[in-house]
């Protein structure tokens, strides 16, 4: 048995892990070591399948079949070590049409705990305005424009800000200095081209969070603020 056919599996299991839609998600938050002996696993869990089809064409299947298919092959660890190879190549291709992305990152993070990331995915899924604050001090509220925080635990999220302000350091009550909105809508009102470059243009405004620097996150209504401060006065 030679060691590079034995590693063949493992090649076949790192592929599917890391282009199936519910794995790929989940090795992004994988260390390296938990990766490796989760291809390892599903290396074997292929290369079992591999043989048995192997084993299904060589000695159960009908003498027209046989002939068709069965002719040279035989059931033995390099031919279904080679064909593990094969089934996780193909295997994503397959069954990623059965997965929603969407609901498979926000199943993830909520087995992880990662309630930063549940909450921006429910802000751009329901168009809703966020506050970040950041470890400075400094708050920013806008709309989440691009969330990479789903791709890579550590990521940016990137903001097209309403607004911005600080926290008291005492009262962590939340001071808007800063309003942005007029500027944004004066901005799109001179913006001319098509959709794409109008869209481009409003990118161009955005701002980019690093994930590390977030303390807290919610979901900013302007109303019910304004109640707050009114209340606090």
């Amino acid at each position: 048995m030679n060691f590079e056919i034995s590693l063949l599996p493992v090649l076949g299991g790192y592929w599917l892990l890391t282009h199936l839609i519910p794995t790929r998600i989940e090795a992004r938050r994988q260390s390296g070591y938990h990766l490796a002996f989760q291809s390892a696993a599903a290396g074997l869990v292929l290369w079992v399948v591999a043989y048995a089809i192997l084993y299904g064409i060589e000695h159960w299947s009908c003498s027209l079949m046989h002939d068709f298919l069965g002719a040279g092959i035989r059931a033995d660890f390099k031919s279904a070590a080679i064909m593990s190879v094969a089934l996780g190549f193909l295997s994503p291709f397959a069954l990623n049409r059965l997965f929603d992305h969407g609901k498979e990152e926000e199943r993830v993070a909520a087995e992880y705990g990662d309630l930063v990331e549940l909450l921006v995915a429910d802000a751009i899924r329901r168009s809703k305005l966020i506050e970040i604050s950041l470890q400075s001090g400094k708050s920013y509220i806008g709309l989440v424009l691009g969330n990479t925080i789903s791709k890579w635990p550590e990521a940016d999220l990137s903001l097209l800000p309403t607004s911005s302000g600080y926290r008291d350091r005492d009262t962590q009550q939340l001071k808007i200095t800063t309003h942005y909105a007029p500027v944004v809508r004066e901005y799109l009102a001179g913006a001319q081209g098509s959709f794409d470059s109008i869209s481009q243009q409003l990118y161009d405004l955005r701002i980019v969070i690093p994930r590390s620097e977030i303390v807290s996150a919610r979901l900013f209504d302007p109303e019910l603020y304004s109640k707050f401060q009114a209340s606090a006065e």
